[in-house]
Protein backbone atom coordinates (compact mmCIF):
# COMPACT_ATOMS: atom_id res chain seq x y z
CA UNK A 1 0.00 0.00 0.00
CA UNK A 2 1.73 2.81 -0.78
CA UNK A 3 2.30 6.21 1.35
CA UNK A 4 1.90 9.41 0.35
CA UNK A 5 2.85 12.72 2.19
CA UNK A 6 2.36 16.06 1.70
CA UNK A 7 3.63 18.77 3.68
CA UNK A 8 2.93 22.39 4.23
CA UNK A 9 5.36 24.08 6.06
CA UNK A 10 6.22 27.59 7.35
CA UNK A 11 8.47 28.92 10.27
CA UNK A 12 5.75 28.55 13.06
CA UNK A 13 3.87 25.37 12.34
CA UNK A 14 3.71 22.47 9.62
CA UNK A 15 0.82 20.72 8.62
CA UNK A 16 1.01 16.83 7.68
CA UNK A 17 -1.53 15.48 4.86
CA UNK A 18 -0.91 11.67 4.42
CA UNK A 19 -2.98 9.33 2.12
CA UNK A 20 -2.77 5.36 2.08
CA UNK A 21 -5.03 3.63 -0.30
CA UNK A 22 -8.25 5.50 0.17
CA UNK A 23 -7.72 6.88 4.08
CA UNK A 24 -6.67 10.46 5.10
CA UNK A 25 -4.57 11.49 7.69
CA UNK A 26 -3.85 14.99 9.03
CA UNK A 27 -0.72 16.03 11.66
CA UNK A 28 -0.32 19.44 13.02
CA UNK A 29 3.19 20.56 14.22
CA UNK A 30 3.76 23.47 16.20
CA UNK A 31 7.36 24.92 16.00
CA UNK A 32 8.90 25.71 19.10
CA UNK A 33 10.74 28.50 17.98
CA UNK A 34 11.94 31.75 19.67
CA UNK A 35 11.42 35.25 18.20
CA UNK A 36 11.90 37.04 21.65
CA UNK A 37 15.09 39.45 21.20
CA UNK A 38 15.51 39.55 24.96
CA UNK A 39 15.78 37.51 27.87
CA UNK A 40 12.52 36.94 29.98
CA UNK A 41 15.13 38.45 32.94
CA UNK A 42 14.21 42.04 31.62
CA UNK A 43 15.74 44.18 29.50
CA UNK A 44 18.70 44.55 31.56
CA UNK A 45 20.18 40.95 30.53
CA UNK A 46 19.86 41.72 26.51
CA UNK A 47 21.06 38.19 24.59
CA UNK A 48 23.41 39.98 21.19
CA UNK A 49 22.01 39.35 18.12
CA UNK A 50 24.68 36.58 17.10
CA UNK A 51 23.81 34.44 19.89
CA UNK A 52 20.09 34.29 19.25
CA UNK A 53 20.19 33.95 15.80
CA UNK A 54 22.40 31.17 16.28
CA UNK A 55 20.07 29.72 18.93
CA UNK A 56 16.99 30.18 16.02
CA UNK A 57 18.94 28.21 13.74
CA UNK A 58 19.71 25.54 15.97
CA UNK A 59 15.96 25.37 17.42
CA UNK A 60 14.75 25.39 13.21
CA UNK A 61 17.68 22.31 12.59
CA UNK A 62 15.73 20.60 15.65
CA UNK A 63 11.99 21.31 14.51
CA UNK A 64 13.57 19.86 10.63
CA UNK A 65 14.45 17.03 12.49
CA UNK A 66 11.27 16.01 13.45
CA UNK A 67 9.74 17.06 10.33
CA UNK A 68 11.78 14.62 8.47
CA UNK A 69 11.30 11.80 11.30
CA UNK A 70 7.34 12.27 10.58
CA UNK A 71 7.97 11.63 6.84
CA UNK A 72 10.35 9.73 6.27
CA UNK A 73 7.92 6.63 6.05
CA UNK A 74 6.54 8.04 3.32
CA UNK A 75 6.68 6.41 -0.19
CA UNK A 76 6.52 9.84 -1.64
CA UNK A 77 6.79 13.66 -0.33
CA UNK A 78 5.08 17.05 -1.48
CA UNK A 79 6.65 19.83 0.39
CA UNK A 80 4.48 23.24 -0.24
CA UNK A 81 3.81 26.26 1.65
CA UNK A 82 5.29 30.19 1.52
CA UNK A 83 8.47 31.41 2.16
CA UNK A 84 11.91 30.05 2.82
CA UNK A 85 10.68 27.15 5.16
CA UNK A 86 10.35 24.45 2.70
CA UNK A 87 13.50 25.06 0.97
CA UNK A 88 15.22 24.95 4.51
CA UNK A 89 13.46 21.78 5.14
CA UNK A 90 14.57 20.41 1.52
CA UNK A 91 18.25 21.05 2.33
CA UNK A 92 18.24 19.63 5.72
CA UNK A 93 16.28 16.24 3.60
CA UNK A 94 18.57 16.07 1.15
CA UNK A 95 21.38 15.08 4.20
CA UNK A 96 19.73 11.67 3.83
CA UNK A 97 19.64 10.44 0.22
CA UNK A 98 17.34 7.49 1.26
CA UNK A 99 14.49 10.14 1.74
CA UNK A 100 15.53 13.12 -0.59
CA UNK A 101 14.73 10.55 -3.16
CA UNK A 102 10.97 10.20 -2.21
CA UNK A 103 10.66 14.25 -2.54
CA UNK A 104 8.45 14.14 -5.60
CA UNK A 105 7.98 17.72 -5.66
CA UNK A 106 8.59 21.37 -3.91
CA UNK A 107 6.07 24.25 -4.69
CA UNK A 108 5.29 27.83 -3.49
CA UNK A 109 1.78 28.25 -1.94
CA UNK A 110 -0.11 31.34 0.20
CA UNK A 111 -1.36 30.86 3.97
CA UNK A 112 -4.38 28.01 3.38
CA UNK A 113 -6.61 26.31 5.64
CA UNK A 114 -6.68 22.72 6.42
CA UNK A 115 -9.26 21.55 4.21
CA UNK A 116 -7.69 23.46 1.40
CA UNK A 117 -3.87 22.09 2.35
CA UNK A 118 -6.08 18.25 1.90
CA UNK A 119 -7.41 18.98 -1.42
CA UNK A 120 -3.88 20.18 -2.46
CA UNK A 121 -2.25 17.49 -1.75
CA UNK A 122 -5.05 15.13 -2.81
CA UNK A 123 -5.19 17.09 -6.40
CA UNK A 124 -1.26 16.86 -6.39
CA UNK A 125 -1.02 12.97 -6.40
CA UNK A 126 -3.67 12.71 -8.64
CA UNK A 127 -2.66 14.44 -11.65
CA UNK A 128 1.26 13.33 -10.55
CA UNK A 129 0.95 10.49 -12.70
CA UNK A 130 0.87 12.22 -15.71
CA UNK A 131 3.59 14.74 -15.05
CA UNK A 132 7.13 14.15 -15.30
CA UNK A 133 9.74 13.83 -12.55
CA UNK A 134 12.39 16.16 -12.57
CA UNK A 135 15.92 14.77 -13.90
CA UNK A 136 17.38 15.49 -10.20
CA UNK A 137 14.65 13.73 -8.96
CA UNK A 138 15.29 10.34 -10.91
CA UNK A 139 16.60 7.10 -9.80
CA UNK A 140 20.00 6.75 -11.34
CA UNK A 141 19.10 5.30 -14.81
CA UNK A 142 16.11 6.13 -14.83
Amino acid sequence: MEKNIGLWVDHSKAYLVTLKAKSETRTRFDAEIDSERTASYGSADRSPEKKVERRRINQLKEWYSELIKAISSADRIYIFGPGKAKNELLIAIEEDEAIASKVVGVEAADAMTENQMAARVRSFYGKEDSMTVPAYRRPPGA
